[in-house]
């Protein structure tokens, strides 16, 4: 195996769950290959980044900031899929940074006619469109260099410049070996936009007005024909107009992927989650972080409150803002915190303290732009019981930290299945809980009890045998470094 030096790297940038998942298998390669530059490409915050990638010489890494991914947008104050908003986004994904070269993706149906549309297409590329597209800037920034390796975490783009990057090298020195592209995931955005309309009634009329895209009413025909078409086009990137050489799906896997029949796929042994857990080397304690996050609330202002009795309730939704700024400027006013709980309201809500009553003191927002806090491996540490969606990056770090999970149903998100049964396999049914919108965004009294329920839940678990626990919570098992001793492993037998 020749020696690797230059990887790229693409990161999914909507949250910070594609990032905690993919740090640990970019740090371990540093270390396999520590001669190594990463040249990084993704739009996730510069400062997770930095506190991620610890292991990586600072001087051995090259960042391009640019928004790569798409995601699947959701309605705001629930945590159900919007089709409409996610068509949208995805139009604009593709018409901004593909269209200039495939069109709309309708005639590309085989790798050799994908080429040569790809080469009638660059040639009138006009000035304007390769400004515009992301593949292009992209191209640029890695351009100085031979990229051997590129390694993502699952942006469409990624495959696509791989494909590019190899018929580019392939052109100026005969065929070419690089770069060997690997993907890490349990499934590709394709699959999740296929998905992204299954909750809604199967029996509504063709014809009946649903919603807008592009402020233009759509017929429920018209949704799903829109749908397929976003499908095929997100399809399409993994598949004819990339290239996909090893696929290493993690715990809770779909059957389903979108690659040609030479990929190689290795799938997890078994759904033990292990995969996807790194060794966190916490900069601060628990009582660090729980004083930190007190001194950011009014709670710090009343000397007289004996703090060592106040629980942490972390409201955090990833990219979503849940409850909505306006939602909590509307329904806050009548919500009944005890005494004992703290509620923390992540993803930028946008609310400033000084909006909310002077007499609520144990409600407090966070956001994690403006502050220089790892969320996962440091501020979760004060979290008691964590609301929150039943994402992958979620799921992920409150197994990891054992917090006690309350979870909202993910209505036409097709992975919310699998997350929630790892939740349940991992963390056990008594430490976790499904709880409804109408709980959270009120702050019922039920969210407070089943709250109660699941933190004694955890402290009887934890005065139990090891043989009743659901999981070890000792288990020193490193994820990315058994991902990269499977990238290393594929290198060493195919190039």
């Amino acid at each position: 195996m020749e020696s690797i030096q230059h990887i790229a790297v693409f990161i999914s940038d909507h949250g910070l769950g594609h990032l905690t998942r993919l740090a640990p298998t970019i740090n371990e390669l540093s270390r396999k290959f520590p001669n190594a530059q990463f040249h990084i490409i993704t739009n996730v915050n510069k400062f997770f980044i930095s506190e991620r990638l610890q292991e990586v010489p600072r001087e051995q890494i090259r960042l391009l900031n640019i928004k790569i991914s798409v995601g699947l947008i959701e309605e705001e104050n629930t945590v159900s899929t919007c089709p409409f908003k996610t068509i949208e986004k995805w139009k604009q994904h593709w018409d901004q940074h593909y269209k200039c070269l495939y069109g709309d993706g309708d005639d590309i149906q085989t790798p050799i006619t994908a080429m040569k549309q790809q080469g009638n297409d660059v040639g009138n590329t006009n000035t304007t469109s390769r400004n515009s597209s992301m593949v292009f800037t992209i191209e640029e920034f890695l351009q100085p260099f031979q990229i051997q390796l590129v390694v993502w975490d699952v942006p469409d783009i990624a495959p696509v410049i791989a494909k590019r990057l190899n018929e580019k090298y392939s052109r100026e020195g005969g065929k070419s070996k690089w770069p060997v592209s690997v993907g890490i995931s349990n499934w590709c955005w394709e699959w999740i936009y296929e998905h992204c309309m299954d909750h809604f009634p199967q029996d509504i009329p063709k014809d009946r007005i649903v919603g807008h895209i592009h402020q233009n009413p759509v017929t429920f025909q018209e949704l799903e024909q829109q749908q397929q078409f976003m499908v095929k086009q997100s399809r399409l990137l993994y598949s004819t107009l990339g290239k996909t050489d090893l696929f290493i799906q993690l715990p809770y896997p779909t059957e389903e992927l979108p690659f040609n029949r030479d990929v190689t796929v290795v799938k997890p042994l078994d759904n033990s989650w292990p995969i996807t857990e790194t060794i966190k080397k916490a900069k601060f304690t628990k009582d660090q972080m729980k004083q930190w996050i007190f001194s950011k609330s009014r709670l710090a202002s009343n000397k007289t409150m004996d703090l060592s009795h106040i629980k942490i309730m972390m409201f955090s939704f990833g990219g979503l803002s849940f409850p909505s700024s306006t939602l909590i400027q509307e329904k806050e006013p009548t919500w009944e915190i005890p005494n004992d709980w703290l509620i923390v309201v992540m993803c930028s809500s946008k609310i400033e303290g000084e909006a909310l009553p002077a007499n609520v003191v144990n409600l407090t927002f966070l956001d994690l732009g403006n502050e220089c806090i790892d969320f996962a491996r440091d501020l979760l540490l004060a979290v008691d019981v964590l609301v929150g969606k039943t994402s992958y990056g979620t799921v992920t770090e409150t197994l990891f930290h054992q917090i006690p999970t309350m979870y909202l149903e993910r209505y036409g998100m097709i992975e919310h299945g699998f997350t929630e049964r790892a939740l349940i396999d991992n963390l056990g049914k008594g430490c976790t809980c499904k709880v409804e919108g109408d709980e959270v965004v009120n702050a019922l009294p039920s969210l407070f009890l089943k709250a109660s329920h699941l933190i004694e839940s955890k402290k009887r678990t934890s005065l139990e045998s090891n043989d009743q626990c659901p999981r070890r919570v000792d288990l020193d098992f490193n994820g990315g470094q058994k991902a990269a001793e499977m990238i290393c492993s594929f290198l060493l037998d195919n190039v």
